[in-house]
């Protein structure tokens, strides 16, 4: 199975409702983002593509 990973975390969250983005809970343990300092070390193959294309795309 894959797993895909996106993060959407940037600016400041004024739409966002509950404060800080990057300090909500992401799971069902209550882990932040932050917690997940390590991910880059995970295979996530759409994650790879997605960066990819942000890459070429970018305005």
């Amino acid at each position: 199975m894959k797993t895909t990973l996106l993060i959407m975390a940037a600016g400041i969250g004024s739409r966002f409702g509950t404060g800080i983005k990057q300090l909500e809970p992401v799971d069902d343990s209550n882990h932040i983002i932050m917690d997940y300092f390590d991910i880059q070390l995970q295979p996530f193959e759409e994650l790879e593509k997605a960066m990819k294309w942000w890459k070429s795309n970018k305005l």
